[in-house]
């Protein structure tokens, strides 16, 4: 048997079912859709589906599981000495990565303030910049590194929202730069 062909064949079908799901979620909520429209939109039959997903809930958390070790592997593909001053080349390699999977990223924007996957991604967040910050800045402060972690992740966040929901947006390389200068210079970067 060729595994091979199979897996490619598997990955595929996955890759089409999670692009369906994308695109159904930028039109209504996950409740409304069912497995046989979803199925109807991706071109494939159910039993498909079930071959790789219990319900459509199962497959959306796959897509967030995903997208949360695409985000982990930036982090780490980043070591903490090289960011000092230049977090430029990790900013990047973060935007390539949404614009990559823009349609489900809209999607997570809508519902973030509520959702699972942002509580991971904050907690993967927050591990990498205390990290990061006690290393280079050898501040033990544990109440200031909160604090300030509080600001970045949230004008961060904002960033990415805006970024994502404009139609001519700017494209990664220079919303990263544009992100690299507010973090480092914060409202200097204006002038």
């Amino acid at each position: 048997m060729n595994t091979k062909g199979s897996n490619r064949s598997v990955q595929r079908t996955k890759k089409l079912l999670k692009n369906a799901l994308s695109e159904l979620l930028l039109k209504k909520t996950l409740h409304e859709i069912s497995v046989r429209e979803l199925c109807e939109h991706a071109d494939l039959n159910r039993g498909t589906f079930y071959l790789h997903y219990k319900d459509i809930y199962d497959l959306l958390e796959q897509m967030e599981d995903d997208l949360l070790a695409d985000v982990s592997a930036i982090l780490s593909s980043h070591e903490t000495k090289e960011l000092k001053g230049k977090p430029f080349p990790l900013l990047k390699d973060l935007f390539l990565m949404l614009e990559k999977n823009e349609d489900f990223c809209r999607v997570l924007i809508r519902e973030m303030p509520e959702s699972r996957f942002m509580d991971k991604l904050q907690h993967l967040a927050r591990e990498r910049c205390f990290r990061d910050w006690t290393i280079l800045f050898a501040k033990k402060d544990a109440e200031h590194l909160e604090i300030y972690y509080s600001y970045f992740l949230s004008g961060f966040i904002g960033i990415i929202k805006n970024w994502l929901l404009q139609e001519n947006r700017l494209p990664p390389e220079k919303i990263a730069a544009l992100s690299e200068d507010f973090i480092l210079n914060g409202m200097n970067a204006l002038r």
